[in-house]
């Protein structure tokens, strides 16, 4: 190989390296200016860029739980639990409590005003069933019960509670007390229950229990005038997550969608429509309105006619928001997010927060209120990557740009040896 043409060789490299070099500086700074966006680029209308310092979550839990009452809200990500205040939706408050309530209670279930939790004692099957009166205080607290197991699941009406509670290994107990003096819980029947697991919800309708199963399958339970449950059917479906009843119709989220079935035989759920939309987990309804999260979307949809399902409007996280959609609660014109994990935050500018909330004043119209503006990368941590990249692309091609000389020149001589032996 000639030097004019090593040095056309060298220089075509250093091109292509000032090419890419070139297209990373112009990705970096499309990708600073692109929010996450839904369907119609119904977002807020102030600027991206931060006013204030973003702190983004540095921590990696499970979310477990949501619970929403008008401006109060309770989520726990395992180990933290944020009792919050979202009277201003954009800024939702920390509410102070104490440390031991913040990090062992769990099972969180409300009628009105009243808020009812498991506070685990000493030991892991010594619970109090504590209860919080908003119309009183939100941060006061007192107990009413003390039970010898774990609370997995609470559901409180009028006058009856529901309990799913961890027994022992391999078994479950589902209670039912008289809960008309919320002081004086009588125990009214007790179920032992095999197979379920931990991460089992139920949900009771019209002396029915339904409950989601560790297998993600749904069962059905009959309560029964002792106060027991009886078995009625078994009912499989794809990693089925959770179960909604709006006036005569059942709702059920699944991977593949969600269904609508007619329950009115509980033995025998008879399929009314279908919706496929992927990863479905949570669905709530108001004013003919479904309001469903998927692991990554947040959608609304018409129901004024159940046989014609369709899209109103949709929010997908974008590539700065390292979130899965979870459940969802209503609170007027607010819907409320619980993400499945807190991610770590990994340096980019990412959004990895536990908590959504969205003004769905117009259902046709989503505007995303929390966190109200997701980063965006600033000069010097564009110029980071940058540098980063710089510092693996320069090595490599210098050490590419040898070695091609080499293998060239190699491959030259080979070539000229051949002719000359001919």
């Amino acid at each position: 190989m000639g030097l004019k043409t090593s040095v056309r060789f060298v220089g075509s490299l250093f091109f292509v390296f000032l090419f890419v070099f070139n297209q990373m500086i112009l990705f970096v700074a499309v990708s600073s200016g692109n929010n996450s966006q839904n369907m119609n680029c119904n977002m807020l209308g102030n600027s991206i860029n931060p006013i204030e310092p973003f702190e983004p979550n540095d921590v990696y839990y499970d979310c477990i739980d949501l619970l929403v009452f008008d401006d109060f809200v309770i989520a726990e990500n395992g180990r933290v639990i944020e009792f919050l205040d979202i009277s201003t939706p954009s800024k939702p408050n920390i509410i102070g409590i104490s440390t031991d309530v913040e990090h062992r209670t769990s099972a969180y279930t409300n009628y009105g005003n009243i808020i009812l939790f498991s506070l685990r004692q000493n030991s892991l099957f010594n619970q109090s069933i504590m209860k919080i009166d908003l119309s009183i205080n939100s941060t006061d607290y007192s107990e009413i019960d003390l039970w010898n197991s774990w609370p997995i699941q609470l559901s409180l009406t009028n006058d009856t509670l529901y309990s799913f509670s961890e027994k022992y290994y391999g078994y479950n107990e589902f209670l039912i007390h008289n809960s008309t003096d919320i002081y004086n819980l009588t125990l009214l029947g007790n179920t032992t229950l095999a197979g379920f697991g931990y991460q089992t919800d139920f949900v009771v309708h019209d002396d029915f229990v339904y409950f989601v199963s560790k297998a993600k399958n749904l069962s059905v339970f009959q309560i029964n005038s002792t106060y027991q449950l009886s078995f009625v059917n078994n009912y499989i479906f794809a990693q089925l997550e959770s179960i909604y009843f709006h006036e005569n119709y059942l709702f059920v989220c699944d991977n593949f969608g969600f269904q609508v079935f007619d329950y009115t035989n509980p033995n025998n759920l008879t399929s009314v429509t279908f919706y496929n939309i992927s990863s479905a987990q949570t669905i709530r309804i108001f004013n003919d309105v479904a309001y469903l999260s998927t692991t990554n979307s947040f959608t609304t949809f018409s129901l004024s006619n159940i046989m014609d399902i369709h899209i109103l409007d949709q929010y997908k996280p974008g590539k700065r928001e390292d979130v899965d959609m979870w459940k969802l609660e209503l609170s007027g014109n607010l819907v409320i997010i619980l993400t499945e994990q807190m991610k770590y935050f990994d340096y980019s500018s990412r959004y990895g927060g536990y908590l959504y909330i969205f003004d769905i004043s117009s259902p046709n119209k989503i505007i995303r209120l929390y966190p109200g503006r997701i980063p965006l990368r600033d000069f010097w941590d564009v110029l980071r990557k940058l540098m980063i990249s710089a510092f693996v692309v320069i090595p490599t091609v210098i050490i590419l740009i040898p070695l091609s000389i080499f293998s060239i020149n190699l491959w030259k001589k080979k070539q000229q040896k051949k002719k000359e032996l001919s």
